[in-house]
């Protein structure tokens, strides 16, 4: 019933460009004639600020209201117009509708709508959601099956541009994570990340205990002592258990490596 509800709705709002008194927002005269975005239960209205024309969009919302039982919440609404606008047009608008203006930029499906430059502050949100995604690798370390199961969707979706699709893959998803060199094309391979972010955790964990690990032992120059790392693991792992251990292992994995040097600084 929902999705009748809100097809009638947009049918309702395309409908205005077939009155000769409604006036759209402003397009190119190649443009398609749009006076709406929807998703889900999010929508986006866009008209010019005459008075007959937003009174004929705020019927087309009454009528979906009664027809659906449904109300728009005018206090999560917001009418969103030019900072040079005249306020006597603002306040024209804000009495039709009954919705009070805001300021650039929002937020629509996740990303930052504005009108000017770009500005960093913009994507604050989008920045911090990503922080807290790697904040939680740290954190969390998924077992080998479901980074498996992960690489698959990945793989399947490169294949085939679809998560679900059955298309020949010509190369494994490990083969497309080696270097280009290495007749990879460079992916990430979550494995690789995963131990990364596990290396970085252990690094800090050591360097609550001192700072410069080499050789299997930590200088403290504060206390102008040499640690020996295994004791400091043996402390680590009465606090730390599990996690702290398969720190360690990791390191151990990547110091016997060429790439890992066999030294933290």
């Amino acid at each position: 019933m929902f999705i009748l509800a809100v097809e009638a709705l947009s049918r309702g709002l395309n409908s205005l460009h077939l009155n000769l008194y409604f006036c759209g927002y402003g397009l190119p005269k190649w443009s398609p004639k749009i006076n709406h975005l929807s998703y889900a239960d999010d929508t986006i209205i866009f008209s010019s600020s005459d008075a007959t024309s937003l009174r004929l969009v705020m019927e087309v919302l009454h009528a979906y209201e009664m027809a659906s039982g449904q109300l728009v919440n005018k206090g999560k609404s917001a009418i969103y117009m030019h900072h040079l606008v005249d306020i006597e047009v603002v306040k024209k608008v804000e009495r039709i509708t009954g919705i009070e203006r805001q300021e650039f930029p929002f937020t629509y499906l996740g990303w930052p709508i504005f009108y000017a430059r770009g500005r960093m502050d913009y994507y604050q949100g989008l920045i911090t959601k990503i922080m807290d995604k790697l904040q939680s690798w740290k954190a969390v370390n998924p077992p080998n099956y479901v980074i498996n199961k992960l690489h698959k969707i990945f793989s399947k979706f490169f294949w085939s541009s679809n998560v679900g699709g059955n298309t020949r893959h010509w190369a494994s998803w490990n083969t497309l994570c080696m270097p280009y060199d290495e007749r990879g094309i460079g992916f990430r391979s979550l494995h690789d990340v995963s131990k990364a972010l596990f290396c970085k955790l252990c690094v800090e964990i050591l360097l609550n205990e001192g700072r410069n690990c080499n050789g299997g032992t930590v200088f403290t120059p504060s206390h102008n002592q040499v640690l020996d790392c295994s004791s400091v693991a043996q402390n680590q792992t009465n606090n730390a258990g599990s996690t702290f251990m398969y720190c360690m292992g990791t390191v151990e994995e990547k110091e016997q490596s060429e790439i890992w040097g066999g030294s933290l600084s």
